[in-house]
């Protein structure tokens, strides 16, 4: 009855009764935060011109007594307080306070350190721990073997226990998402792959592979660049940073810097006012840059050797193999078209991962073929013709080369005086 009251009044903005039907009603705690949730939804119904204020102290009030009394629980029975929380509340519609709270955005509440407790231990499946504890003292100690029962999980069941912990769900899902991820990429570049059937696109990417191969001795070569520079470079200006950073200063920038990204200001701490000035200390607190034009000759040098040489040198070299390659690359196109034709012709027509069931059939009708299979009279006799045919072409060839060499206009001999 009390909770229907305090509805009402909250509904009619008689706060002051309100007030009153809280404190005669159950579940104080989850009706604070259901009171909030219902200002909360008048003041969006209220036109933006007037002035909400009030209603917004009222709403602050309803989270202030769920909070207060959120502390004072927890300070009397910490561990009653965190499963209490989670208890669902049958005025609220079975709803417990952390459900209410969320739905409410009551910040505070879900910020106590009580609700955070409790999510740690979801997080971390701490009671499972707990349980796990127990059963490996009744293991140990027999006189707890009575008491408590030994667990009857498989390894299985432990596995997917493991699994169910949400912290693990996290990271679970994380890899699967980036597998997913990388596998789309990659399957998308295979989409390539149906250009070999083209006369026009097949050379094309036969020129694509041969030039993406010289990558890696490119990269290579960068590599020892952008590790002599970025360590010199770093001892000079001696700036203070973490170990994150000192590998992201080592690899990362130098390689954004051949690429044009060469931040300047920051590099020689204009924006920190560090730059043309005696300081030491950068207006964000950090320590200014030192030996900074050694540091800056060097940069200089190192950008010649990157974007100078070592890009002509690559481009050079990709055009030596475009021209390469591209003069013969209808005729590989033609070669590999041999391997692509084969592959798709033992390849199933059926998709994957069904193809495994007519592949199994096909490797057991080539195994009987082979046992049980005799060569026909018919195909005796095609091997026969085929062997007269090829005696014929090459009695054929051999003479047309008798037949050229004839054709040679001999010199003359020279008559003996």
């Amino acid at each position: 009855l009390y909770h229907h009251l305090f509805v009402l009044c909250v509904l009619s903005q008689r706060f002051e009764i309100a007030m009153e039907m809280w404190k005669l009603s159950s579940y104080k705690m989850a009706t604070a935060l259901v009171g909030k949730k219902l200002v909360d939804c008048i003041i969006a119904q209220i036109d933006y011109k007037r002035n909400t204020s009030e209603l917004q102290e009222i709403s602050d009030k309803f989270q202030n007594k769920a909070v207060e009394l959120l502390e004072t629980c927890y300070q009397n029975r910490r561990s009653l307080t965190c499963r209490f929380i989670t208890v669902p509340v049958p005025a609220w519609g079975g709803n417990n306070c952390l459900k209410l709270a969320a739905a409410s955005e009551a910040v505070a509440f879900i910020a106590h350190v009580s609700c955070q407790r409790w999510l740690d231990d979801e997080w971390n499946d701490h009671k499972n721990e707990d349980q796990d504890q127990d059963e490996q003292q009744a293991e140990s100690n027999p006189s707890l073997a009575n008491a408590i029962k030994p667990s009857s999980f498989t390894k299985m069941q432990n596995i997917w226990k493991f699994m169910s912990i949400p912290r693990n769900k996290f990271y679970i899902s994380l890899i699967a998402r980036v597998f997913y991820c990388l596998n789309f990429a990659i399957y998308t570049v295979r989409i390539l792959s149906a250009c070999n059937a083209s006369v026009n696109l097949g050379p094309r990417l036969l020129v694509l592979k041969a030039v993406t191969k010289e990558i890696g001795f490119f990269m290579l070569l960068l590599i020892v660049f952008i590790v002599s520079y970025s360590i010199s470079s770093l001892g000079m200006l001696q700036l203070k940073q973490t170990a994150a950073q000192t590998i992201y200063s080592i690899l990362a920038t130098p390689y954004w810097n051949t690429f044009g990204e060469l931040n300047i200001d920051s590099f020689t701490g204009v924006d920190r006012n560090c730059f043309f000035t005696n300081n030491t200390i950068g207006t964000d607190g950090r320590p200014c840059p030192r030996n900074l034009w050694f540091a800056l000759i060097m940069l200089a040098i190192y950008m010649i050797i990157t974007n100078v040489l070592l890009l002509n040198l690559l481009i050079a070299v990709f055009n030596n193999i475009f021209m390469e390659v591209d003069q013969k690359s209808k005729l590989l196109w033609k070669y590999h078209r041999y391997g692509m034709v084969l592959k798709y012709k033992r390849k199933s027509s059926i998709p994957s991962p069904f193809s495994v069931i007519v592949t199994i059939i096909y490797k057991i009708r080539l195994a009987l073929c082979k046992v049980t299979e005799e060569p026909s009279e018919s195909k005796q006799q095609e091997v026969r013709l085929f062997l007269k045919l090829e005696s014929n072409c090459c009695r054929q060839v051999l003479q047309n080369k008798v037949l050229s060499s004839t054709d040679v206009v001999l010199p003359p001999r020279k008559k003996r005086s």
